[in-house]
């Protein structure tokens, strides 16, 4: 999205997630709202293409792939219905609104992305996650072994295309770490910080301003830390930013709460160079007690994915 727009001022609580939307004047006639009239659900086939999109990034980590869930998919349809009928981005449902359904709110605990652009993907929702500090662990959970994405569209109002990935009930597998994302050797295409996430990493990171370079991670595990992140380009030292559990800080009390909530739950080490990578090579080290290094270098990726700038060994 270009970095020139300003987002719609959101009338959400603030523990509700700001939506990536581009603002755009709309006829009030287009707007949501009682005037709208609930329409029906189509049922949809099970498509296993936004997987492939998913399971691209967990490659990264060297992760195996998740499988589909048929019994969560209606749901994720249906939250994703809901979420561009309402025109809204938002983690829960009002039972109040026409377009409720409460297979619906079984899936509104998802990752959600939101746009005004009708031709969006699953593949460039898996972008804004992936290069997002707080959503990508979920993408990364070495216990997923089954997942749900539902990408629908509405040519009326302002929401065209809304994405949904349930990625919260299907971590049945074993719990391996740690995780480094991306692994070792990996050939990457630079990239830059998600606008928008929430909450927002940059307050963590004084002096920081966007464009940022995307997140590399290492997970450990719950209850273990890293200390440290060293980021070297070409052997030599560059500005990085270390996101954990412990010295996370966001805009307000309840930002940092909800932050060091996501990184404690694999023990999560987050390090977001300060301006995106554009040299051949670097490398990334997270010291706890024992250093964890990684190392790559960047170019062009096979494939749709995008890639997230920095790499490791």
């Amino acid at each position: 999205m270009p970095s020139t727009t300003t987002p719609p001022t959101s009338t959400r609580p603030a523990s509700t997630p700001p939506r990536p939307v581009l603002p755009r004047a709309v006829p009030p006639a287009q707007k949501s709202g009682a005037s709208r009239p609930p329409r029906p659900l189509a049922p949809a086939p099970l498509r296993s293409a936004p997987l492939t999109a998913l399971n691209a990034v967990r490659a990264l980590a060297g992760l195996p792939g998740v499988k589909a869930e048929p019994g969560w998919q209606a749901e994720c349809d249906a939250h994703a219905n809901y979420l561009t009928r309402t025109d809204t981005g938002s983690h829960r449902e009002d039972p109040a609104d026409p377009h409720y359904t409460p297979a619906g709110a079984n899936c509104a605990h998802a990752h959600y992305y939101v746009t005004l652009r009708p031709e969006a993907t699953a593949t460039q929702a898996l972008t804004y996650w992936q290069n997002g500090p707080f959503h990508l662990p979920q993408l990364l959970d070495p216990r997923l072994s089954r997942a749900a994405f539902s990408v629908k569209h509405d040519t009326a109002g302002e929401i065209h295309t809304a994405a949904v990935l349930d990625v919260k009930r299907g971590r049945t597998g074993a719990a391996k770490y740690p995780v480094r994302f991306p692994r070792p050797g990996s050939v990457l295409a630079p990239q830059a910080l998600s606008r928008f996430e929430f909450p927002d990493a940059l307050p963590g990171c004084p002096g920081y301003a966007h464009p940022v370079g995307a997140p590399i991670a290492l997970l450990l595990g719950q209850g273990r830390a890293a200390r440290r992140a060293e980021l070297k380009i070409n052997g030599k030292a560059a500005a990085v930013c270390l996101l954990t559990a412990q010295t996370f800080s966001g805009a307000s009390a309840g930002d940092t709460r909800v932050g060091r909530s996501v990184l404690e739950a694999q023990g999560v080490a987050i390090a977001l160079p300060a301006s995106r990578c554009r040299a051949p090579r670097r490398y990334t080290s997270f010291s706890r007690r024992t250093p964890a290094r990684w190392a790559g270098r960047s170019g062009r990726a096979k494939g749709n994915v995008h890639r997230a700038c920095g790499s490791a060994r």
